[in-house]
């Protein structure tokens, strides 16, 4: 929120400025109506990037909703900067064309932004062939591990470590009462837990703000979750 804030603040200071050089007056209102437009799409597309990095299971999913994202917010920005900021009776068909094609600088700045986060995110990620037995982390910083095909996922607050064995391997090294399997996919860290809804979407919410969703033969270890 106060990104989001600092953000307009310092697009309609921007604004502001640049009709100054062109010896134009303009209202603070609409100096932070033209932020607004121009900046919160884009930071609303790239928190959903980031959304979409840690919840989609493969790379695939990844890069797929990340495009999908992209290019559903700049279609919705064009459209928004014609309803707020051209005048009445333009049509649109004419005006949208020319803002997408203006907004792809933005595409790319948000593409790069989060393409350094899932590299910061995931580029520490160890590959580990261990054999059965060794555990990439203690169990107690361990937030969830997940199965990704061949391998398991397991996740920390600090990195992302990546073993070759099936989940049920994994299960079994870690200890039964902290660790509660909620899918077939997916065990979570009970103290991880940061909120359960699943009366209301089936969903267990960890302190990493990862989203979870329990399958329904699960459903009764995952009530157990506070």
């Amino acid at each position: 929120m106060l990104v989001a804030l600092f953000l307009v603040l310092m697009g309609a200071l921007y604004y502001v400025l640049y009709d100054l050089l062109l010896h134009q007056r303009s209202s603070g209102a609409k100096a932070v109506l033209w932020a607004a437009v121009t900046i919160l799409p884009w930071l609303s597309a790239f928190e959903a990037n980031k959304l979409v990095l840690y919840r989609a299971g493969t790379a695939f999913g990844r890069a797929a909703g990340i495009a999908a994202i992209m290019l559903t917010t700049l279609i919705l920005s064009g459209f928004v900067q014609w309803l707020f900021l051209m005048p009445p009776g333009s049509s649109i068909w004419s005006v949208l064309p020319l803002h997408m094609i203006s907004d792809l600088p933005k595409v790319i700045i948000v593409t790069l932004l989060t393409v350094i986060t899932a590299f910061l995110s995931f580029g520490r990620t160890e590959e580990s062939s261990t054999a059965i037995g060794a555990l990439p982390a203690n169990p107690a910083d361990i937030l969830w591990v997940k199965a990704a095909g061949n391998y398991v996922e397991f996740r920390t607050d600090a990195r992302c470590h990546i073993h070759r064995m099936t989940l049920q391997g994994a299960q079994a090294l870690l200890p039964s009462g902290q660790f509660v399997r909620i899918s077939r996919s997916v065990v979570v860290n009970r103290n991880a837990v940061a909120s359960n809804t699943l009366a209301k979407g089936e969903h267990i919410r960890l302190t990493d703000g990862s989203l979870h969703k329990v399958g329904n033969a699960y459903r009764a270890d995952a009530a157990s979750l506070v």
